[in-house]
């Protein structure tokens, strides 16, 4: 009686597999597709931000994606995935704790992370996944920039410097955005040059085309975008369009962003009497809209990394100018050249103007000023770089970046 109950079992069972078996051949079942969680301080102002929520808007096209971020609130990117909200997330042992959890319930099998602690903190929160940390700066330089008279800063340094060092020892991969920032993780970082995949950032060019160009009036447009901080050097910049108004009275400087320094900068601007030449317009979801009004894009900056908002700049067909800092801008504007090479003068490039990198004198005011002359002054060299720049920005479009993602993911 018991023999004749386990072969009905056994029979039954045999029936169900064989069923499974049919279903698969007339009914083609979806592949099990993969798991991939992004790992983000939080989802407001900021470059880097942007940067990974559009990955994620990318990413989810084909694979499962969710956020882990420390807060979600007043987001200013538009967000097509999951946003798990860990408030006073940190690298602490519960944040790590409470990390590890969620990859094992969702069942990541790939984590993604862009910040110094938080790259640290998704390789100590391992559970079965990929991980993978991605550099978007300069860390070194960012370090000496922001903190060089800070003594306390300094040694905050030093614990950077070994995380850091950790999270490339343990982590899987490490995406750099640029060349340079990938030649910096070796040398002072001790990255595995295994590891290292240079991805660059990337923009939709398909959206950017989809934005009208609104109609302007005569007067010349200069504009730049970032975040209102020092090492944006704004400051620089006002005080060159100075001697732009001098030539061209009716010229307008438009500064997108906002951050700690709006008040000296409002200040600055008032004391040169710019106030109806210099704007700052705030941080705008629609940058497009004001790129393609004007007629340069410039960018001031200390350091960077692989700056999505030049790019954009070129896609909206600017000739642009930048100053010849670590880390990307050369890339972008020169790639044929030594990215580790740093210009003295003014140079006109393949695909835009490089200025010498900041050196906190008078002479940064003069290079900017100059840079922007050349082309104001010269119609040809205007219609060249916009031709330029709109080639050059092709090279960057998502449909080509986000295929080398797709790869890691295979």
């Amino acid at each position: 009686m018991l023999k004749t109950i386990k072969q009905l079992r056994n029979k039954d069972k045999q029936i169900k597999y064989l069923a499974q078996i049919r279903l698969k051949r007339f009914f083609k079942l979806p592949t099990r597709k993969k798991n991939i969680l992004i790992l983000l301080r939080h989802l407001t102002n900021g470059g880097v931000e942007r940067i990974f929520v559009n990955l994620a808007n990318e990413l989810s096209l084909k694979y499962n994606v969710i956020i882990i971020t420390g807060n979600k609130r007043n987001s200013d990117y538009n967000c097509n995935v999951k946003i798990i909200e860990i408030p006073n997330l940190d690298i602490d042992k519960l944040s790590i704790k409470k990390v590890r959890y969620l990859k094992k319930i969702h069942n990541i099998t790939h984590s993604i992370s862009g910040s110094i602690a938080f790259n640290y903190l998704n390789v100590a929160s391992r559970y079965n996944d990929e991980v993978i940390i991605c550099v978007q700066n300069m860390l070194s330089f960012k370090a000496q920039i922001e903190n060089y008279n800070d003594k306390k800063a300094m040694l905050n340094i030093k614990r950077r410097k070994k995380r850091i060092i950790l999270a490339n020892e343990f982590a899987d991969r490490i995406v750099c955005a640029s060349k340079e920032i990938a030649n910096e993780q070796i040398i002072k970082f001790k990255a595995a040059k295994k590891k290292i995949q240079v991805i660059n950032n990337f923009i939709d060019l398909q959206q950017i085309n989809k934005e009208e160009k609104l109609k302007k009036n005569d007067s010349k447009i200069i504009i730049t975008a970032g975040r209102l901080e020092a090492v944006k050097n704004q400051s620089s910049l006002i005080k060159a369009f100075k001697e732009i108004i001098k030539n061209y009275p009716q010229a307008k400087l438009w500064i997108l962003g906002r951050g700690s320094e709006e008040e000296n900068l409002k200040k600055l601007i008032k004391n040169l009497h710019l106030e109806n030449n210099v704007f700052l317009l705030g941080f705008q979801k629609k940058v497009y809209e004001y790129l393609k009004q004007a007629d340069i894009f410039i960018l001031t900056s200390k350091y960077e990394g692989m700056p999505v908002i030049l790019i954009e700049a070129m896609a909206c067909s600017l000739p642009v100018i930048s100053t010849d800092c670590s880390a990307g801008p050369r890339e972008i504007i020169a790639p044929d050249t030594d990215y580790r090479k740093k210009t003295n003068k003014i140079d006109k490039c393949e695909y835009g103007i490089l200025i010498p990198p900041i050196s906190d004198s008078d002479k940064d005011e003069t290079n900017i000023a100059a840079s922007l002359l050349e082309i104001l002054d010269n119609q040809k060299l205007e219609k060249y770089y916009q031709n330029q720049s709109f080639k050059r920005a092709k090279e960057f479009d998502k449909n080509i970046i986000v295929k080398q993602w797709e790869k890691i993911f295979k």
